[in-house]
């Protein structure tokens, strides 16, 4: 019996059973009759409480109570459970409602927000009167704030808001909208290529309703979700000052370079020398007016004028003051320019000094027009007194010769009367020559202009300068093609030429070589130039060689009336006479006169510049 009990108790205890928790239990066996032994006393409970498992395979039927708490507690732990899971649903759904409520405030609260700064946007637009937009990729359409793009473009907000394109097809210009399309293509493209995004700017024109034509400043900018926002100001009358500050700009910049202005900028502490646009052209200097070094620029300024433009230029910086400096510079084509300039220290309202600013003008032709001046007005005066004095002369000569004539008629031939009467009738004929000279250079002696074929006139001539000049002198004529005949008198000019060519022979100590061209002026009169390879004439020599009686010739070796018969002839012929000489380098002479009218018929100016000399 006790080994029952105990297979019992095993039984009882399997795991199959799931009994734990068992306080009592009771074991039947079947018999072989089919009856059921209860093995193990076991109290009793109540039959709701009951628990029996029949295990066939042991021919047992165990029978147990449970603990009602051990019983009820896996019900009871689903329950809880399902409650938990209750209040967690509740729990995620209040949150929800709390998340949902706080999103709908929240999204009240940016419509706020959002209201109150599109209302900032307007204000600030129309107190600016400017047109800020807005642009929203996926739409394409251009949202502006404010109603200053009503004033600004005459179209009604809505309007402009109301398609997409609206603003390209039918606001912006025609003219500029190919240029304005090409740039939003290209920041299109640089975003796509994923550049840093960047404020872009742009000055078109835009059409009114009314048809006028405004000019308008956009600045965009390109947001992080391809949107755009940016500002439209009116920049018509800005533009047209511009233009107009342009247009003038150009005028003085042109009036300065005809007048050969332009300035220099000494800043302070820098060596350098900052030159204008307008001066950097006139000297031929880099495009732009490029920067000279001091130095650079004092090798310009010729040796003779350097310590004083420079000593100048120094003090103005010390004194702040300000000095007129001339100084003559080389120029990088060789050339030389005589320069005047005003030089003053500009001071900012501290009165600190800062640079030196120079206004330079070429004076060059100014200088040469005036030489020119003085050396026409002293030739004209001397001209005035040496006329009047031949002319007188010229008379008492003609008194002198007739007498001389006649006392030659009644001497006896042989006698040693006439003799000395015929010498003094030579030397009354040389003074006679000279004082024709003088009234050559006076322009009062008559002149019979025609027309003349230059090429005969020195073919006449050519011989004549073979026996004047000597052999060792060679004589080079050249005629260009197409030279017109000359219109002067035959004489005069042969005598010209002959003049000029005893120069050219005086100043080449009697060997070397003449060169006499003759061809067509810019304006169709006839040029001749003379050309030796002499010692040539200084500076001085050259402004004073057409005066009466002068000559660097020795005492005795010339009447020095040669240059000034041919100035006089020249400017009696209504043409003009130059010098060109360097010493060492020889002299030319250039002189022009007009041509002869192509029907053959006298040219009226020259006959009146005669008959003129005839009655004075």
């Amino acid at each position: 019996m006790l080994c029952w009990q105990r297979t019992a108790r095993r039984i009882a205890c399997h795991p199959q059973l799931g009994l734990a928790g068992v306080e009592s239990f009771g074991v039947t066996l079947e018999n072989g009759n089919g009856g059921v032994v209860v093995l193990g006393p076991g109290r009793v409970l109540p039959p709701r409480l009951l628990a029996w498992r029949h295990l066939p395979e042991h021919r047992v039927i165990v029978i147990a109570s449970r603990d009602e708490a051990v019983v009820l507690q896996p019900w009871r732990r689903g329950v809880n459970a399902v409650a938990a899971a209750l209040v967690a649903v509740l729990g995620i759904a209040a949150a929800y409602s709390m998340a949902a409520a706080s999103a709908r405030a929240r999204a009240r609260a940016a419509d706020a927000a959002l209201t109150l700064s599109e209302a900032r946007a307007a204000l600030v637009a129309d107190a600016l009167d400017v047109a800020i937009w807005f642009r929203n990729t996926p739409t394409g359409i251009t949202r502006f704030f404010g109603d200053s793009v009503t004033r600004i473009t005459g179209h009604d907000r809505q309007f402009l808001e109301s398609r997409r394109g609206t603003w390209t097809d039918v606001v912006q210009h025609p003219a500029d909208r190919p240029a304005l399309r090409a740039a939003r293509a290209a920041a299109d493209a640089a975003d796509a290529r994923g550049e840093p995004a960047s404020d872009r700017s742009a000055t078109f024109r835009i059409v009114r309703p009314d048809g006028t034509v405004r000019w308008l400043h956009s600045r965009t900018r390109r947001l992080g979700d391809g949107s755009s926002v940016g500002v439209l100001h009116d920049v018509t009358e800005l533009t047209h000052a511009q233009s107009a500050l342009a247009r003038r700009e150009a005028e003085l910049g042109e009036v300065l370079r005809l007048a050969g202005i332009g300035t220099l900028r000494l800043p302070p502490g820098r060596h350098v020398v900052e030159p204008s646009a307008e001066l950097a052209a006139g000297w031929g200097l880099a495009e732009g007016g490029a920067l000279l070094s001091l130095e650079e620029f004092a090798a310009m300024i010729t040796p003779e004028t350097r310590a004083a433009a420079m000593e100048a230029f120094a003090a103005v910086r010390r004194t702040g003051g300000s000095a007129d400096v001339e100084f003559a510079v080389r120029l990088p084509n060789g050339s030389v320019r005589l320069i005047w300039s005003r030089a003053r220290c500009e001071t900012d309202p501290d009165g600190e000094r800062g640079a030196v600013v120079v206004v330079c003008q070429d004076i060059t032709e100014r200088r040469a027009a005036q030489t020119a001046l003085a050396q026409a007005q002293r030739m004209s005066a001397l001209g005035h007194l040496t006329g009047g004095v031949a002319h007188d002369l010229n008379n008492l000569l003609t008194v002198v010769l007739l007498n001389l004539e006649g006392v030659m008629e009644e001497l006896p031939p042989g006698s040693l009367a006439l003799a000395a009467t015929a010498q003094a009738v030579r030397a009354a004929e040389t003074a006679a020559r000279l004082t024709a000279q003088l009234l050559a250079f006076a322009g009062r002696q008559p002149l019979r202009p025609e027309s003349l074929d230059p090429s005969a006139v020195l073919a006449e001539l050519v011989p004549m300068f073979g026996r004047a000049l000597g052999p060792r002198i060679a004589v080079a004529v050249n005629v260009a093609l197409g030279t017109p005949s000359v219109y002067a008198d035959p004489t005069q000019l042969r005598t010209a030429l002959l003049n000029l060519a005893a120069n050219a022979r005086d100043a080449m100590d009697g060997t070397g070589r003449l060169v006499i061209t003759v061809g067509p002026d810019s304006e169709g009169n006839v040029a001749f130039a003379v050309t030796d390879e002499g010692s040539g004439m200084s500076e001085d020599v050259a402004a004073r060689a057409f005066e009466p009686f002068f000559t660097t010739k020795p005492a005795g070796q010339g009447s020095g009336l040669g240059l000034s018969q041919a100035y006089g002839f020249v400017a009696q012929s209504r043409g003009t006479i130059g010098i060109e000489s360097t010493p060492g380098f020889g002299t030319t002479v250039r002189f022009v006169l007009p041509s002869a009218p192509g029907d053959g018929r006298p040219r009226r100016d020259v006959e009146e510049a005669a008959h003129a000399a005839l009655v004075a």
